[in-house]
Formats: structure tokens, sequence, C-alpha cells
């Protein structure tokens, strides 16, 4: 399991699929900032491409927001990477997280790409993200429901372009924790170059983003046992002020448990309108 386990933040971009959830750049910003204080490592801002005013909002996050990564997603357009790079240019530590679809379903359902096509699409993408940034981050969308031997062809050619940081969504909520945990495992046994690959930060990052949020503490106990099959980099995201739950460490008496929570650093995470979708 790794020694430490880095705190990605979606609020900003994901938490705002949320019913009812819409954030202008003022309140963007303060979230961010906050964000800050509480020292995650990563802050997604938003979909720049998406529209001018989020774009605006990314774009005022990422000059206002000091200390963390500050994360811009796309789709593998190469508009959408030139409106991410436009977005985050001014950020202390900017990344750009990419993504495609790579289960069956989507491939031939939502994107009508062959899987020799996603593989393509994959390495432009990536290669295209890594002239703007040194920080890319490659998610394989719907990742739970994917051959895992096309999964690891994918990861393998996002890695040979350039990605710093590999994500494993499971995207509908399809898989339970054991399964998952044995993905991220077969993951790290079977992905040419991925015990190798280096962020700007130092190590190697292996994020997963769980779905399942944060129901009874089922996402906690998702998460650690991810940590435990060798996830580096968790995804989170609050839930609005009406469901408030401060982000706290796991104290269970197990010790594999207890080594999994001691590797996550959340420091003072205990705003009113906190609820982490994984920790």
């Amino acid at each position: 399991m790794a020694e430490r386990i880095y705190i990605f933040d979606t609020t900003l971009r994901d938490g705002e699929q949320a019913p009812g959830i819409s954030l202008n750049q003022r309140e963007k910003v303060e979230i961010a900032e906050q964000l800050a204080r509480l020292e995650v490592d990563v802050i997604e801002a938003g979909f720049p491409v998406s529209s001018p005013s989020e774009f605006e909002a990314v774009k005022a996050v990422a000059k206002t927001v000091k200390g963390p990564v500050i994360c811009a997603l796309a789709r593998t357009d190469r508009n959408d990477i030139d409106w991410a790079w436009e977005a985050i240019m001014f950020a202390e530590r900017p990344r750009i997280h990419t993504f495609v679809s790579t289960s069956e379903y989507h491939m031939k359902y939502q994107l009508k790409k062959t899987p020799k096509q996603v593989l393509e699409m994959t390495r432009d993408a990536v290669a295209y993200a890594r002239k703007y940034v040194e920080n890319v981050e490659f998610s394989a969308m719907d990742a739970s429901r994917s051959d895992p031997k096309f999964l690891y062809q994918v990861f393998a050619e996002a890695i040979k372009a350039g990605a710093t940081v590999i994500n494993i969504p499971d995207t509908v909520g399809y898989a339970l924790p054991d399964e998952f945990a044995e993905l991220v495992r077969g993951i790290m046994e079977n992905v040419p170059g991925i015990v190798s690959m280096v962020t700007p930060e130092g190590p190697p990052v292996l994020d997963v983003f769980c779905q399942l949020l944060e129901d009874g503490g089922y996402g906690s106990y998702d998460a650690l046992r991810r940590a435990l099959a060798g996830q580096t980099e968790a995804k989170a995201g609050l839930k609005g002020p009406s469901k408030a739950r401060p982000v706290a460490q796991p104290k269970i008496d197990r010790d594999a448990i207890r080594a999994a929570a001691k590797a996550v650093r959340l420091q003072g995470a205990t705003g009113e309108a906190t609820q982490a979708a994984l920790f």
C-alpha cells in the first residue's frame, strides 16, 4: 500500500451534477479557497469548454487559489484541451484531465468508436495535453465495466504518451468494493510503466473515482479497500450544506484498515458544508 494518499476534490466539477446545484464564479472561488485551507492536494475546478461562464470561473480559480494543483477537465477533443489550458494557464500548479470511455457499452452506443479508435484517441489526447502541461491525468470512463485486458492496453498507451496520473472511474457505481480492489490490483500488475510513472510532485499516482458516494460509510470503506490494493489518489466531492458531515479519519480496530487510514493526510476538515464522497 502507498505511504501517502493524495486527495483530489471534484466539488467544483462533478459536484455541480447534483440536482439543484449550480455554482457561480464567486462561489467556485470561495469553495476552492476553503479546500486549499483544508490542504487538499488537487482541485478539479471545472469543465472549461462547457460554457463561457464555466471557462471564466475555472480561470478565476486558477488565478486566485494557491497551494493545490488546479485541474481542468477535457474530452479527448483537441478543442476541449485548448480551452482547458487557456483556463488554467495561470495556475501555480496546473493539470489537464482528459478522458474517454472504454467499456463495450460506451464505445459502441455513446462514442460509436472501435477499441482501436479509442486507443488512438487516448494517445493523441494525452500527447497533445503534454504540450501544454507536465501534469496530465487520463481517465478511462466506465472503467469498472470495461474488459480488463483492454483497460490495461489503454492505460499503457496513456502512460507511453505522457500521462502522469491514471484514473479508474466506477462511473455508474457498478463495482462492489472487493471487485474494484481486484481491478486496481490487476492494473498495478499488468500495465507496463505504471509503477515507474512520475508526476511533477514525485511518486506515481493511481487515481480512483467511485460513484458510490458516502452512503452509510460505504464510500469510505470502498476507498480504504482500494488504497490497500495500490491506489495512491482518492477523489472526493462535497454534497451541499443540507447534509453536512465532517471529513474524518476512520477508526476501525483492524491493522490493515488503520494502516490505510494513516496514509490519508486530511487536516482540519470540519467545514459546515462538508460531506465527502470518498473519505
